[in-house]
């Protein structure tokens, strides 16, 4: 089975919305993630960190 589409991590190590490069026969793209997606993942971020602090952490206690 041959593959047509190749993926590569690109830019920083770490970064929060990493870039990625995809490779097909003929071109080579920069794909990287809509404003709309980094502010879901902000949001949903968020909201994991508000649990914690107010509803999982207090229990533990």
């Amino acid at each position: 089975m041959a593959r047509d589409r190749f993926l590569f991590r690109a830019g920083r190590t770490g970064y929060t919305y990493p870039e990625v490069l995809e490779v097909r026969a003929g071109s080579v793209r920069l794909l990287r993630p809509s404003s709309t997606a980094k502010r879901e993942q902000w949001a949903v971020s968020t909201l994991i960190a508000i649990a914690y602090v107010f509803i999982i952490g207090p229990s533990w206690r």
